[in-house]
């Protein structure tokens, strides 16, 4: 029984043919689906339990919005050899195909976390049909205009208001459909404002569904 207040995910598994990922689907009847990427091990990440991830699946789901989290290949109970940024798209691709079999709409946004939002960018670049991408503290990488300016869909930076030096002047870049939000509470790993953060995400998918304005609380 799912008290008031609560979420419930509920386990899922990913097929890539040879093997599969562990993942957590939480249903949701309103636009758009949340595609979640996670940072990784390999990367100085963690897993899907970083608490961000679980903290945007949770305010998606307040706002009613259905969510996909999962593992890369090799990490926890995912099967397969860890692998770098190939093999990882090729994990994002077949979370994506999963998540779109499982709602009623075509409208997809992708929230990447560090090392997952430079998946997001390269995932956005071969789906066009993705409606928006969310990048929340990606690494410089991300962060540069260029790189941004060819995807084909809307962009949102989520960063930490207590900056590092891989953010500095990050509000000075331009690029189309670019735009950045600053969680003021948050520093930079997240353990202040973590809520906030989470709240920002989801919000943003929202409104890129043109369901929510972005300056509004969830």
């Amino acid at each position: 029984m799912v008290m008031p207040g609560q979420f419930l995910e509920r386990p899922t598994l990913i097929n890539l043919g040879d093997f599969c990922l562990e993942a957590l689907w939480h249903r949701g009847d309103r636009r758009p689906a949340l595609l979640i990427l996670c940072p990784h091990p390999r990367f100085g990440g963690s897993s899907m339990d970083a608490p961000l991830c679980l903290e945007m699946a949770f305010a998606a789901s307040r706002l009613g919005m259905p969510t996909l989290r999962f593992n890369w290949r090799g990490v926890c109970a995912s099967q397969g050899e860890m692998g770098g940024l190939t093999e990882s798209l090729e994990d994002a691709q077949e979370a994506l195909a999963a998540l779109r079999a499982n709602v009623s709409h075509s409208e997809i946004v992708i929230a990447g976390h560090g090392f997952g939002a430079a998946i997001a960018c390269e995932l956005a670049r071969v789906e066009p049909s993705i409606l928006g991408a969310i990048l929340v503290a990606p690494t410089g990488a991300e962060l540069n205009a260029s790189a941004l300016a060819d995807l084909p869909c809307e962009i949102r930076l989520v960063l930490p208001g207590a900056t590092d030096q891989s953010f500095e002047d990050v509000t000075a870049l331009s690029a189309p459909h670019l735009r950045v939000e600053v969680v003021p509470e948050a520093d930079a790993g997240f353990v202040e404002g973590l809520s906030q953060a989470g709240e920002a995400v989801a919000r943003l998918a929202r409104s890129l569904s043109g369901e929510l304005d972005e300056s509004a609380s969830p």
